[in-house]
């Protein structure tokens, strides 16, 4: 199964998942063994996508409401607010 992500920990977490199952149980069959597996690339998959989603609703949350909506705190440096005179400040 090739995994829908470039991300590093996807990976790293399968990979250790992985490993503390085979040191707990050894002795499966391959039926067993496939399901096992599927269950570890879920999980894993499961963290990231998780973390992801996350993050990208954070940012949106950022985005809009503190730098880009209506209301935004930002809203007071607009260009029609600030007047500055570039005269005043040269030597």
């Amino acid at each position: 199964m090739r995994p829908s992500t470039c991300n590093h920990y996807f990976t790293a977490n399968l990979q250790k998942v992985g490993a503390e199952r085979d040191i707990k149980n050894n002795s499966k069959g391959n039926t067993n063994q496939v399901v096992v597996d599927l269950h570890d690339i879920l999980r894993s998959y499961y963290k990231v996508s998780r973390k992801r989603f996350v993050d990208v609703i954070c940012r949106h949350v950022i985005e809009h409401f503190l730098l880009e909506g209506s209301e935004s705190p930002l809203k007071v440096l607009a260009h029609s607010r600030v007047h500055l005179d570039y005269g005043r400040y040269e030597a």
